[in-house]
């Protein structure tokens, strides 16, 4: 099966960590033995094919419902469907799995993550490895929200451009306690004020902060003012300077 639309392996696993880990791990013998395969797209696949098969015969259904309970019941919406049954050698045949090859391009197998785990540690207990894979989604959200905070606040203390002294930087932090907890560790050597959900940042000392300990320097392209702005010493210099007049240009070539 290739899942459609507002389907990714995140939010699969996600809704998986809901269920009993028996019902997670007998899906995942299934896709050990090939007999369930589900591939998550980078794209949206809006097509609405199905293979039926059996030895010698396949049955082609092309429809425009969804593999979905809305479309089961089919109580709010109307459908059409058409379908053929055709020999294994017949050239149509042929075709038709070509073009569905063509949609696999680009998808990859859910919960080959959690295969290649089981298969690396043969001797960890089955469910406790895909109890380590189930908390990995949540992981991977406490990252992304940690790095969009940090994020922002090395884009605006860049961008105040040493226009107010020493700004104070003032961003939202995630309700999520780990994802919280990360930031406020992080940023703990430059003694932010932390609210119940905001966090308060002396620009100055972040900028020489991450310079300091990090050993890189911040630096930002801001696109709507054209700079190259890099935070150095605790201060802010833009390295962009005004293009030249054509004259002095033609006169430089020449």
């Amino acid at each position: 099966m290739i899942v459609g639309e507002g389907l990714t392996s995140e939010n699969c696993r996600q809704g998986l960590a809901e269920k009993n880990v028996e019902v997670v791990e007998e899906m995942a013998e299934r896709v050990e033995s090939g007999a369930l395969r589900i591939f998550v797209p980078k794209r949206t696949i809006h097509t609405k094919l199905y293979f039926l098969g059996k030895p010698g015969l396949t049955r082609v259904i092309q429809s425009s419902a969804n593999m979905t309970q809305t479309a089961r019941k089919a109580t709010r919406q109307m459908n059409y469907a058409w379908y053929v049954d055709l020999p294994d050698d017949h050239p149509w045949l042929a075709q038709v799995e070509k073009d569905f090859q063509v949609h696999m391009k680009g998808c990859t197998l859910f919960m080959d993550d959690l295969m290649t785990l089981i298969r690396e540690r043969p001797a960890v207990d089955r469910k406790q490895l895909i109890g380590v894979w189930l908390k990995g989604a949540q992981a991977d959200e406490v990252e992304k929200e940690f790095r969009g905070s940090i994020q922002q606040i090395s884009i605006e203390s860049l961008e105040t451009n040493g226009s107010r002294g020493e700004p104070i930087i003032t961003v939202q932090i995630p309700d999520a306690p780990k994802a919280r907890k990360s930031i406020e560790r992080f940023l703990a050597p430059v003694n932010p004020v932390v609210t119940t959900n905001e966090i308060h940042v002396n620009g100055t000392a972040y900028i020489r902060y991450v310079q300091e300990v990090h050993g890189i320097p911040l630096m930002r392209v801001n696109a709507s003012t054209h700079e190259v702005l890099l935070g150095i010493n605790g201060s802010v210099t833009s390295l962009s300077e005004s293009l030249p007049d054509h004259a002095s240009v033609n006169a430089a070539l020449e």
